[in-house]
């Protein structure tokens, strides 16, 4: 199993090097900080970076995160800014492998809408989760430790619109993202019942279906087996189990 360090898992500010610090500190194997980007309202995409080098530890691992979450893009039709390189003082200062993922804008409500949406959430989390257990692999540390970063958070509250924080934002995907790793395998909610049956509310049941007939449509559920009529009567328990299945379908 992973093993997973958070610079943050409440909403207080860590400085840029004091991140880098107890990453490197705690001997990490990879370093992860998650962002949401912001420019002008038509701005969208996803993009992540690296510290300007020729490490080939660095560019070979940071070329299969990337690759690992080119699938739920093309579910998610989000698009792909591509792979970046930076002086951000989180990539400089680090000692190991270290990426710095955008993973959307906040700026652009349609693409934050989607991003923010239950369903869609989980499989982000899900992707990002298993990226990292490939980039991990890829270093030879199959079991290794991540340090996963939120960005921004308590006095420094990111990009701001509409009335959202990339703070909170970051910060409940890297909790998610970490659950993931450590074995978590649904969305809790408060109507979770102990047989698994109530998970989640009318909203997240929509959005998964919808994402099902994305995921038919690019196909990578067997759409002879996931008609309409099928989606539409899956219950809680088969609607989480058949999104996993899109990322799963992709990863292995």
């Amino acid at each position: 199993m992973v093993n997973v360090l958070m610079t943050r898992t409440t909403d207080v500010y860590v400085g840029l090097n004091e991140r880098a610090n107890f990453a490197n500190r705690n001997k990490a194997d990879l370093f992860i900080s998650y962002h949401l980007n912001a420019a002008v309202t038509s701005a969208n995409g996803y993009e992540d970076f690296t510290y300007p080098t020729k490490n080939t530890a660095t560019i070979n691992s940071r070329n299969t995160y990337h690759g690992a979450v080119m699938p739920a893009l093309r579910v998610l039709q989000q698009f792909n800014r591509g792979k970046k390189t930076a002086n951000f003082a989180v990539l400089r200062e680090t000692n190991m492998p270290a990426y710095l993922i955008e993973l959307g804008f906040i700026t652009n409500a349609s693409e934050y809408n989607k991003l923010a949406g239950q369903a869609n959430f989980e499989l982000l989390a899900q992707t990002h989760a298993s990226a990292i257990k490939q980039a991990l692999a890829d270093l030879g540390k199959p079991n290794g430790t991540v340090c996963i970063d939120a960005g921004h958070g308590g006095r420094d509250p990111g990009a701001v619109s509409r009335g959202y924080t990339e703070a909170a934002y970051v910060l409940r995907f890297a909790l998610r993202v970490r659950e993931i790793l450590q074995g978590a395998k649904h969305i809790k909610s408060t109507t979770d019942k102990k047989e698994g049956v109530t998970m989640l509310n009318s909203t997240g049941r929509k959005e998964i279906r919808e994402l099902l007939k994305k995921a038919r449509a690019a196909g990578i559920i067997d759409a002879k087996y996931h008609t309409d009529d099928k989606i539409a009567k899956y219950n809680d328990v088969q609607l989480l189990s058949y999104q996993a299945a899109v990322v799963n379908r992709e990863f292995k």
